[in-house]
This record gives structure tokens, sequence and C-alpha cells, in this order.
């Protein structure tokens, strides 16, 4: 079980990505309440976290279920994004900026929750099918269909354009 310095630690490490990963499944800026309440049933159940998943995938699962727990509570509640940490850079979001994000964004709300929510999981936050499959609570055989089905009917929503060039024939 982590000692108390260890979890101090994992707070100032992974509480920004908690608040984004909250702001974007809520759809709400406010969610500095909601942020403490995820480390503090974090620190309750640390005797739980048995080191099989990583922290931030562990805290990510806390920080889901904290927020769909408010939302039976609220009864107004539309997830957005949930946010695995784009440890990579080499996924959708540094290619969609302003307005073509908002874009993507709105093209996944056409869609089912299923598929939204793992499109943005796996193309947006680039979490891995196994870190997608533990805060979902799915199988990984499902992410993976579910992610294919999903991106057969983003291409039909959101079709994919060709690099924009600038004037002098270059990509941007």
């Amino acid at each position: 079980m982590p000692h108390r310095d260890e979890f101090e630690q994992w707070f100032r490490q992974y509480s920004q990505d908690i608040y984004h990963f909250l702001i974007y499944y809520t759809g709400s800026p406010d969610v500095d309440d909601l942020v403490q309440d995820v480390f503090i049933k974090a620190y309750q159940s640390i005797y739980q976290y048995q080191g099989r998943s990583g922290v931030k995938t562990w805290l990510m699962k806390i920080a889901r279920n904290q927020a769909i727990d408010q939302s039976r509570k609220s009864q107004r509640f539309t997830p957005l994004l949930p946010h695995c940490g784009a440890r990579r850079n080499r996924g959708l979001k540094p290619l969609l900026k302003g307005r073509k994000l908002w874009a993507f964004y709105h093209a996944t709300f056409q869609m089912k929750e299923s598929y939204r929510v793992v499109l943005l999981l796996r193309l947006l936050e680039e979490c891995s099918v196994e870190e997608t499959a533990e805060i979902l609570n799915w199988k990984t055989s499902k992410v993976t269909l579910t992610y294919h089905r999903a991106l057969k009917k983003l291409r039909t929503i959101f079709p994919v354009q060709e690099e924009e060039e600038n004037s002098y024939g270059q990509p941007l």
C-alpha cells in the first residue's frame, strides 16, 4: 500500500489530468469539487490498489465512476471526453486544432455514446486498447470491435480531408 507521501506525489502528478478528464467527460468547466472527491475516494480505497494497472488508469477509473455517480444524482449529465493522457502526442489531437477539433467533437456527438467514448479515448487521448478496456470496464475485444465500428461511422459523418497546403503547395 502506498504511503501518504507517495499519494501526495500522485496528486501532484495526475490532478491536472483528472481535472481535464472530468471537464471533457462532464462537459462542465466546474469540476474542482469532483476532482477533490476523486482523490478523497482514491485515498479511502487506496488499499484496493494492487498495481495491476497504472496509477493513472486506476485514478481515471475512479474519476469516471465519480462522474457517473454525480450524474445519477443530478440527472443532467452528458459525458464528453474521457482523458487518458496523450503520452505519445502522435494522435489526432495535434492535427485537429480550433474549429477542426470542435467539428470532430460535434461529429462524435452524432454517434451513440459507446462509439463516441471509445473514439475519444483511442484517437484523441491515445489510450491503449487495454487502458480503454480498464477505464470502460469492457473486454479488450469489445473495445477493438466498437472502435472499428465507430471509425466506420465516423468516416460517414466526418470525412478526412487532405492536408491543407500553403500558397507554395507545401503541406501546412
